[in-house]
């Protein structure tokens, strides 16, 4: 459900976040599910838009910065062995 299409970060946020997000709405309170979870991804939207939830994700990314990606790491591999040829 959390592809990562905005960063890892935010998969990693919305993963913390969206719970108390759907759970807090009055729409959940009033057992009305499918609005909750509308308005819960409406609000982690507007959550990451805000300065708050910008640093932490700056946060997230300085304390885990991304690996390679695999496409990078595999050409870097094949170059290294044909240099070594």
């Amino acid at each position: 459900m959390f592809d990562g299409h905005g960063g890892r970060e935010v998969a990693h946020y919305t993963k913390q976040h969206l719970e108390d997000c759907i759970t807090e709405n009055k729409h959940f309170e009033n057992s009305e599910f499918g609005e909750a979870l509308r308005q819960g991804f409406l609000d982690i939207d507007r959550q990451l838009e805000d300065e708050k939830g910008r640093e932490e994700l700056a946060t997230m990314k300085r304390s885990k910065p991304p690996n390679k990606a695999p496409l990078f790491k595999l050409l870097g591999e094949i170059n290294t062995a044909k240099d070594g040829e």
